[in-house]
């Protein structure tokens, strides 16, 4: 089942929650009921930007995203793996078809590619 990709509302939410008040990931997960790991995965993408909260409140979504993600986007890696994406779309709606089956077709074209578990985190956000 494919998990409901993470608004630009609760993104900006964990940034503010974050930077403004210092909250931990868990009462973070808690307050907007998603998981920590998540919480985590984008407290660090923007501690990675070198910005504060005040810097980013004007941008758009688009603009945000954008900046949350410009370092993955980069990745040659990453893109052999984004190029997949539609086809990966394409297949998980035929009968039978798993992220497991995509993903053992995925290391046979790429053996130096994203584990079983980086490769569904990447395909059920995206």
């Amino acid at each position: 089942m494919r998990r409901k990709r993470i608004s630009m509302d609760k993104i900006r939410e964990i940034i503010r929650l974050k930077s403004e008040l210092d909250l931990g990931c868990r009462k973070i997960a808690k307050a907007l009921n998603i998981s920590k790991t998540v919480v985590n995965y984008y407290v660090q993408e923007f501690r990675a930007t070198g910005l504060s909260y005040q810097d980013i409140a004007d941008l758009t979504d688009s603009e945000l995203s954008e900046l949350l993600y410009k370092n993955k986007r980069g990745c040659q890696k990453y893109k052999k793996l984004e190029a997949m994406f539609p086809y990966f779309a394409r297949d998980l709606k035929r009968k039978g078809v798993t992220l497991k089956l995509l993903w053992d077709e995925h290391i046979a074209d790429n053996p130096d590619g994203y584990s079983y578990p980086r490769l569904t985190w990447h395909v059920t956000i995206h």
